[in-house]
This record gives structure tokens, C-alpha cells and sequence, in this order.
């Protein structure tokens, strides 16, 4: 499904995050995340935008230059810490520019597949894909949800969008516009939460 607009605040009387997701053909899907399952969404998303995969993936600012002809170069450049932190932080420069974070969210829709009330998200996966972004689900505990294929911008924006609603909140989570990882992936974590 294409997104359209995504929406996130804080529900101060739940202590939870209301994630609202309007996609392509006038359908919203409603969202509650408690600060245990942004904390860990937010890590996931973290990871991803520190991938090797998602900072050599098609469209992104090495698509048309020269000194990236080869994937050995690539390889080289991203061996570098500081090299792969720079590049990061103009790969999230570049896609929250691209996002439009100014124009209101169209309001209530009536088509909710998942029904009027939000569900609480209770499980979160990435199916990888080659030579693309992973598809994003996140699903109730009724296993009814919603798979999102990334983009670039849609990555960011939904890495942004949860830091700030949960700045909103207070929940001083470990995270910040550009406090991901720029070195070895953390093997004790999981891209899956159930």
C-alpha cells in the first residue's frame, strides 16, 4: 500500500502515541504505540537507516556518481565510520527535505479497515527485499495490520515523526535526529516485535 500522510501525537490520558496512517486509496489506519514498542520501532528503524542496504539502495546520492561506479569502492567507503556517519546524515537531510511535514493531515476518513478505534500495535516486522528497502508491518494482536513499503523519505520520515511525538511526551527515549549507529550493527537486537 502507498502512503499518503502519516500523523503521530501523544495521548497524554493512555501514555501512549496515536500513529495514524492514510494510504493511497482514502484509507486510514489507527495506531496506539506504548513507549516500550516506539522505543523498539525507533531501534529498528535506527538500524535500517544504518544499513549498508539503505545507504547504497537506488536513489540515493551515490545512484549517479563516478566514484561509486564499483561495488568495491562502495564497500571501501562504507568500511569508513566517518565516511558512513556523513553520509547518513545527508541521506536523512536529504529525505526529511524531501517530506512535507507543513501541510495538515486530512482529517478523519471514513474507510478504516481496522475499525473507528485505533488498535494497540503489539507486533512489528521487516521483510527484506534485494536492492530495496525492507517492507514495514505492524500489526495488532489480533495479527490484522498494515505492510508498508519504505522509501527513503517514509524511513526518515517515520524515524522523525516518532522522535518527535515522543519528545512530546516526555519519554526520553535514546534517540535523536541523527543518533543512529554509523558502525557495526547491534547483534542483540531483533527486527521483530511481538
Amino acid at each position: 500500500m502507498r502512503v499518503h500522510q502519516v500523523t503521530s501525537q501523544y495521548l497524554a490520558e493512555d501514555d501512549r502515541l496515536l500513529l495514524r496512517i492514510n494510504v493511497s486509496d482514502q484509507a486510514e489506519f489507527r495506531f496506539t504505540l506504548t513507549r516500550r514498542y516506539a522505543k523498539q520501532m525507533l531501534h529498528a528503524l535506527a538500524k535500517i537507516i544504518g544499513s549498508e542496504q539503505a545507504l547504497l539502495a537506488e536513489g540515493d546520492i551515490t545512484s549517479n556518481a563516478p566514484a561509486f561506479d564499483s561495488p568495491t569502492t562502495k564497500q571501501k567507503i562504507m568500511r569508513d565510520p566517518e565516511t558512513k556517519k556523513a553520509m547518513m546524515e545527508f541521506e536523512h537531510e536529504s529525505a526529511i527535505a524531501k517530506a512535507d511535514f507543513e501541510k495538515k493531515y486530512m482529517g478523519e476518513l471514513k474507510n478504516t479497515p481496522l475499525g473507528k478505534e485505533p488498535i494497540l500495535a503489539t507486533g512489528l516486522s521487516f521483510t527484506p527485499h534485494e536492492n530495496q528497502l525492507p517492507t514495514m508491518s505492524i500489526v495488532g494482536k489480533d495479527g490484522k495490520g498494515l505492510n508498508i513499503s519504505l522509501s527513503k523519505t517514509l524511513l526518515h520520515s517515520f524515524y522523525k515523526l516518532l522522535v518527535d511525538a515522543a519528545n512530546n511526551a516526555g519519554w526520553d527515549l535514546p534517540f535523536g535526529p541523527l543518533q543512529v549507529k554509523a558502525t557495526g550493527d547491534d547483534e542483540n537486537s531483533s527486527d521483530k516485535l511481538n
